[in-house]
């Protein structure tokens, strides 16, 4: 019964969307724009967070079906635990009547022969305005609008907008609070003046001198009788902590060497500072996000430009233009630019 629901709102929802853009390419983008949408507020919204509701009840969790209904969750509602289950049940019921209504209501208006009412009079009107406007502008931006418009242009640039922040957040790296808070000493000290580096790794030094100096003269003392085993342990305890204080500083240390050695051979003052990050920004990582993000991008700006030439020729429009004073050099020129604006 579950599974039925879950199928039956989804298929109204699709439905509702075919009807509402009426185009197959139009509406295959928006229902990628709504599932694009749903990943990623299941990838990004935390369990423990106040929106955690929309992770539960999200088109990517509800395919795993049988994981919910194998798990007994509550979640409160109104300060009541209500069942998951139950949950899910009536948004599915709520989301399929919903779209139900809306079919029949489209269902009605899309129908020919009709008379136009008061939103379908102001459409009318805001493109006599935009028709009028067109009419004055010069050709290189009434191809801009046929790339964007006609064409659907503006729907591509969303969906390629999203694509790249859902692959820029994919890649986004957890530091743990030891790697966060390294990061805090490298604001702190370092920079291209990292002598509170020096300061600080000299003092952690000198600890462990002084703890080991120490050391040495609680075991002599000890030998002599005058402490016990357990004077000695504290003294010994206090060396591990010295050099454990020290070894944290060995990342620092290596980074203030790396500048020194660039300082002999380059002559040039390097900062000393985290490199975490590198690999995600300036490596390979950082290639890899950057070819994804360029492909989405040539395969968009090809969309764009190839449906709208697909329009001009299905409505003959190709052969009207090709027939112009000006001729078709100049209309190919005219979209040329427009495209290289588009890429811009």
């Amino acid at each position: 019964m579950i599974i039925s629901l879950i199928v039956i709102a989804i298929v109204l929802v699709i439905s509702l969307v075919f009807a509402l853009c009426r185009k197959r390419i139009s509406s295959i983008v928006l229902v990628g724009i709504i599932a694009g949408a749903e990943a990623f507020a299941y990838q990004n919204i935390s369990m423990q967070g106040r929106l955690r509701i929309f992770k539960k009840i999200n088109i990517i969790n509800v395919m795993n079906v049988s994981n919910i209904l194998r798990k007994y969750d509550n979640i409160m509602i109104a300060g009541v635990p209500v069942s998951m289950v139950n949950v899910l049940c009536m948004v599915c019921i709520i989301i399929a009547v919903i779209s139900a209504i809306f079919l029949a209501l489209l269902g009605k208006v899309i129908r020919p022969g009709r008379s136009a009412g008061f939103i379908g009079k102001m459409i009318e009107k805001i493109g006599h305005v935009v028709q009028r406007i067109l009419s004055r502008i010069p050709h290189f931006w009434k191809e801009m609008y046929k790339f964007l418009i006609t064409a659907r242009g503006w729907i591509v640039i969303c969906v390629v907008v999203f694509i790249t922040i859902f692959i820029c957040n994919n890649q986004k790296i957890a530091y743990s609070e030891d790697e966060k808070k390294r990061d805090e000493y490298y604001q702190q000290y370092g920079g291209r003046d990292y002598s509170g580096f020096t300061s600080l790794i000299e003092q952690r030094q000198n600890d462990v001198y002084e703890a080991q100096a120490k050391l040495d003269t609680a075991r002599e003392q000890y030998e002599r009788g005058e402490l016990s085993e357990d004077d000695v342990s504290r003294y010994v305890y206090n060396l591990m902590d010295a050099e454990r204080l020290l070894d944290n500083m060995s990342e620092y240390m290596q980074q203030i060497e790396y500048v020194s050695q660039i300082k002999e051979q380059y002559g040039i003052d390097a900062y000393v500072m985290s490199q975490r990050g590198y690999d995600q920004i300036f490596g390979s990582k950082g290639t890899t996000r950057k070819l994804l993000i360029y492909i989405i991008l040539g395969f968009g700006v090809v969309l764009i430009a190839e449906t709208e030439n697909s329009v001009e020729y299905k409505n003959g429009m190709n052969m009207l233009i090709g027939s112009s004073k000006k001729g078709r050099r100049w209309e190919h020129t005219v979209k040329a630019a427009a495209v290289c604006i588009l890429v811009g």
